[in-house]
């Protein structure tokens, strides 16, 4: 693979800057750097649409191919489902969506990105120390992440136990053991 420096300088109206620096939660000065990875998700978008290895035919197509750009050559991770609401100025319900369907209709592009953020979710599940009941806990922010973690265990050949919310909680989901050492097999980045 070979590499093209390429350098852009962006001219923002002051509105334009205002707008992005909102929506990043950042100065202007530190705009640039924000910027960054989305620029470079943008030019691999156009390479994809020059040498036709992405054609669209509808808005889901330009969202879904946005969002794969952006996971692959922008971010290179899972972007929250708050963030993806707030950029493509959708629901969290639909941005939830969205995020899901780049997962299963772009595997082939994505899964890499996808497996290593669930795998490192899952590894950080741990027991609480005055339960002794073997379940574990993960602190899991984005609700995406625990359903595409719960349709994981749901093609499991032996039936597994789902991911659930624990009672009172925003944010801790428990997994019985066998379901954690499932996940953790399933998602394990082999060896290349």
């Amino acid at each position: 693979m070979k590499k093209f420096p390429v350098t852009i300088d962006l001219e923002l109206e002051d509105a334009e800057s205002k707008v992005l620096g909102a929506l990043f939660d950042c100065e202007q000065k530190d705009l640039a750097e924000k910027l960054a990875p989305y620029v470079n998700a943008a030019a691999h978008e156009y390479i994809d649409m020059f040498t036709g290895a992405a054609p669209i035919t509808t808005a889901v197509d330009v969202r879904e191919r946005r969002l794969v750009s952006i996971i692959r050559n922008g971010l290179g991770e899972i972007p929250k489902t708050a963030l993806i609401a707030r950029l493509f100025k959708l629901t969290p319900a639909a941005a939830s969506s969205l995020i899901r369907n780049v997962s299963a209709k772009h595997q082939v592009k994505v899964a890499h990105t996808f497996n290593a953020t669930l795998y490192a979710t899952v590894k950080a599940a741990m027991p609480l120390p005055d339960k002794k009941d073997g379940k574990l806990f993960a602190v899991i922010r984005d609700p995406v992440l625990v359903k595409l973690l719960n349709d994981l265990l749901g093609q499991a050949e032996e039936s597994q136990t789902s991911i659930k919310l624990v009672e009172d909680s925003a944010n801790k989901y428990s997994m019985d053991p066998s379901s954690h050492q499932y996940l953790l097999s399933a998602l394990a980045p082999h060896a290349g």
